[in-house]
């Protein structure tokens, strides 16, 4: 089945500011991610909210809200403040020697989004979680979304569909044949 790519014009549609109920849908391990000197590459994570915020986008879908992170609960981490806010107590000594980020799928919350402006775009940032409201109904991780590492699996079985690497590099075109493209 073709894949299509097209200038999308810009189209982008932020989620609107503010705090919304959301529910953790994702965490996508990026793995080892470099960054500009002086600094080292480090293991980075992502998370994915969906949010229940309005207006909805004008496909009718919720809004998804995303935030990377180092993989790291050290004490200057970003990703310690950030899960500390949203369960509503410190990690103990014991949970600090190795917490299972994948927990956080399904847990419901309230995710503060703001926006900000880069190079003429408008994005909207999670600023901070926070546990979700009491009295206010949970929300579920909709039915069709799709894990981004169901997604990496379906690609690689695609690749190869018996479940064998090819014989060839990614880049290997034999010399008979004109590229595509």
């Amino acid at each position: 089945m073709p894949i299509i790519a097209k200038n999308s014009g810009g189209d982008f549609t932020p989620a609107p500011e503010g705090l919304w109920p959301g529910v953790c849908v994702d965490v996508v391990d990026k793995g080892m991610v470099d960054a500009k000197p002086p600094y080292k590459p480090r293991h980075m994570i992502q998370i994915r909210w969906v949010l229940d915020a309005e207006p909805k986008l004008p496909s009718g879908q919720p809004h998804m809200a995303v935030r990377s992170f180092g993989l790291s609960l050290g004490e200057k981490s970003h990703l310690r403040p950030l899960l500390e806010a949203w369960r509503g107590k410190k990690f103990t000594k014991e949970e600090l020697e190795g917490f299972d980020i994948e927990k956080l799928i399904g847990v419901n919350c309230q995710v503060q989004v703001i926006h900000n402006e880069y190079k003429g775009k408008v994005y909207g940032n999670v600023q901070a979680v926070v546990p979700a409201a009491r009295g206010v109904a949970k929300m579920a991780v909709p039915a069709d979304y799709i894990r981004q590492e169901e997604r990496d699996r379906r690609a690689q079985l695609e690749k190869a569909p018996d479940g064998e690497e090819p014989d060839y590099d990614d880049n290997y075109v034999p010399e008979d044949e004109d590229v595509p493209f």
